[in-house]
Parts: C-alpha cells; structure tokens; sequence
C-alpha cells in the first residue's frame, strides 16, 4: 500500500461529523487538488444515528450542494451525488452500485392520451456517459455523499472517508469491512473516530482471512501519534 493513510479523533459524535464535513468540502480538496462530490467517498457502517449514512447525506450536501434545485418532491436536487440500486437496467446502462450526479429534469412534451409526457427524464451523469432515466425509476436513486461500505464494494476513487466511532456502529465494522473501505481508495484514506473502535475492527477475524499487512498498519497507527490536520 502506498496511499495516505490517516486517522482523525473525534470521541464527540457532533465533532466527528462536523470534522467530516469539514475535510470532505474543504480541507482534502484543498490538498489534493480534488473535486469533492466526484472524487471524495464517506463510507459508514450504518444508517441511523448521528454518524449513520442518512445524517452524513443531509450534513454533506447542505455543505457540497445547498442551492440545488429541488425535484421528485424535493427529495432530490439538481447537482445531488446519487447511487443506482435495486436492479440493473441493462436496457439504459445503469447498474446497481454506479455512482452519478443529477444534472437535470426534463418534464418532456406533454399531448399523450392519459396527459402525460412522452420523454419525461431524469438526466444523469456517469463516468463518462448521460443517461436519462424515466421518472418511475427514480425510486431507485439514493443520496450517496456516503455510502454502505457493502454498496461502495465496485467503487475505486482518489480519496475514501471511513467512519470509525461508537457512535456509528462500530460493532458492524469488521477487518473484512475496513479492508474494503480502504481499498476504495487511490490516493489517500482518512478514518475519522476513535483508536479504539479501528483497532477492535482491525482484530476482529472476519469470514475470509486475506494475506496483507493492513490489520498491522490499522494496528500501528491506532497506537501512533495523531497526525496534523491537512
């Protein structure tokens, strides 16, 4: 491994998630020279709490996307970092797992017999492709400022933000999980929590032992110095 890897304390659930936000709008794009909605992924363990995915996702796109135009009710805005679950639509070229950004709303020609539109779409960037999704799929999007480590599984990117705190779960997290979560990453990985929680993770077994050094250096680094904020 030759990638940046730090840990960030924060023992208060508040701080740890404001010092998330903090490095993913501001502090790593800075260093790195970044875009934070593309290149930057929060991985969590859980969903519910105040390290849980749902509040992350509010937290991170009132900092990355607050002036987004809403859609579908409001529950969307145009600009918002989305994942595609459920089923593939090999059909449109959207598999679950892929990571996209809403860039607009197309309402579509009205004229149809029952009123409705024939071209009605959620336009949708990927890497490197459009796509217009119809608005009955929009179910499938999801906020993914963070993400399940389970869900970010096919995502390789600069930079990856692990949430490692009480607060968040810290049960649920595994060698196996932090392995993944790290390897998401092409540059550097920041954990952002406690020495504790990484070092418990690091030494749980998981279903299947993998032949690296990354249980020592997780080890190492949860008995080192604090490293200085970027």
């Amino acid at each position: 491994m030759r990638r940046d890897l730090f840990l960030v304390q924060r023992p208060d659930a508040r701080a740890a998630r404001e010092e998330i936000v903090s490095l993913v709008s501001e502090r790593l794009p800075a260093h790195y020279g970044l875009d934070p909605v593309r290149d930057i992924q929060v991985f969590a363990p859980v969903y519910r709490g105040e390290l849980g995915i749902d509040a992350l996702n509010t937290a991170l796109r009132e900092a990355l996307n607050p002036d987004g135009r809403p859609v579908r009710g409001g529950r969307l805005r145009i600009g918002d970092k989305l994942m595609m679950t459920g089923r593939n639509l090999h059909d449109l070229g959207l598999m679950n797992g892929t990571l996209l950004r809403l860039l607009d709303e197309v309402s579509g020609a009205p004229g149809q017999p029952d009123g409705g539109h024939d071209d009605a779409a959620l336009i949708l960037g990927g890497e490197d492709a459009v796509f217009r999704l119809p608005p009955e799929e929009s179910d499938r999007l999801r906020l993914a400022y963070a993400c399940s480590v389970h869900r970010g599984q096919g995502i390789e990117l600069p930079v990856a933000v692990i949430v490692a705190h009480p607060a968040a779960g810290a049960f649920f997290l595994r060698r196996e999980m932090l392995y993944t979560a790290v390897t998401r990453a092409t540059i550097a990985t920041v954990i952002v929590g406690t020495r504790e929680v990484v070092a418990r993770a690091a030494r749980t077994p998981d279903t299947g032992r993998r032949q690296g050094r990354l249980a020592e250096r997780l080890q190492a680094l949860s008995g080192g110095a604090q490293p200085t904020r970027s």
